[in-house]
C-alpha cells in the first residue's frame, strides 16, 4: 500500500511540474536588447528607414515590420523623414531557418513484485526510452538603429519565435504588431 501511495505522489508531482513547464513555454520569448549607454536617446526626433540595408524588406512580413516600426516610433513622438535628415536610420532582417525539436521520455510499465521460480522476489517495471523529433521553422527578426552622424549602431534588439504557417492575414499583422512591440517596449532605454 505504501509503496502505491508513494508511487501516486510522484505521479502527481511529475504532472504538476510538467504542467509548470508547459504554462512557461507558451510564454513568448522577450527579445534580446543591447544598445549603447553612453548614448542620448532622447535626442532621437527623427527616423528613416536605411535605403538599401534592410533584408526581407520586399517581402509581406517586412511590409507589416515597416508599418509596426512606423506605428512604434509614432507612438514615441518621433517621426518618419527623408534619409539625409533623419538622426537615426532603421534597418531590419527577416530570417527563417528550419530546425528539429528532440525529446526523450523514459516510460515505465508494469508494477508492484512478482515472484519468478529462479529469481526469487523483484520488481515488475520495465522501462524504454521514446524519443520525439518535431521539425519547424524559426523566424527571427533583427532591428537595427543606426546614428546618422556616427555611422554606428546605437540600439540593437533580436526577436525569435516559431513560424506557424496556417495563419490570416489578419492574424500574420497582428502577430507582426505584438512582436515589434515587444521589441521597442523598452525603447528609449533607461
Amino acid at each position: 500500500m505504501a509503496i502505491f501511495a508513494s508511487n501516486r505522489i510522484k505521479s502527481l508531482l511529475v504532472l504538476v511540474m510538467a504542467l509548470g513547464l508547459a504554462a512557461c513555454a507558451s510564454e513568448p520569448p522577450k527579445p534580446v536588447l543591447d544598445y549603447n549607454p553612453d548614448y542620448d536617446f532622447y535626442q532621437i526626433k527623427t527616423y528613416a528607414f536605411a535605403p538599401g540595408k534592410s533584408i526581407g524588406a520586399d517581402s509581406l512580413v517586412g511590409n507589416r515590420v515597416e508599418m509596426a516600426i512606423e506605428s512604434e516610433m509614432a507612438a514615441k513622438g518621433i517621426k518618419l523623414v527623408e534619409a539625409d535628415k533623419a538622426d537615426v536610420l532603421v534597418r531590419f532582417m527577416l530570417m527563417t531557418q528550419n530546425k528539429q525539436d528532440i525529446r526523450t521520455y523514459d516510460r515505465h510499465y508494469g508494477g508492484g513484485a512478482y515472484r519468478c521460480y529462479r529469481c526469487g522476489y523483484g520488481s515488475g517495471y520495465r522501462t524504454s526510452t521514446e524519443v520525439q523529433v518535431k521539425n519547424y521553422t524559426e523566424g527571427t527578426l533583427v532591428i537595427d538603429l543606426a546614428d546618422q552622424k556616427m555611422d554606428r549602431v546605437v540600439w540593437h534588439t533580436i526577436s525569435k519565435r516559431k513560424v506557424v504557417k496556417n495563419r490570416t492575414p489578419e492574424e500574420r499583422d497582428a502577430l507582426v504588431k505584438e512582436v515589434v512591440g515587444d521589441m521597442f517596449a523598452e525603447f528609449p532605454p533607461l
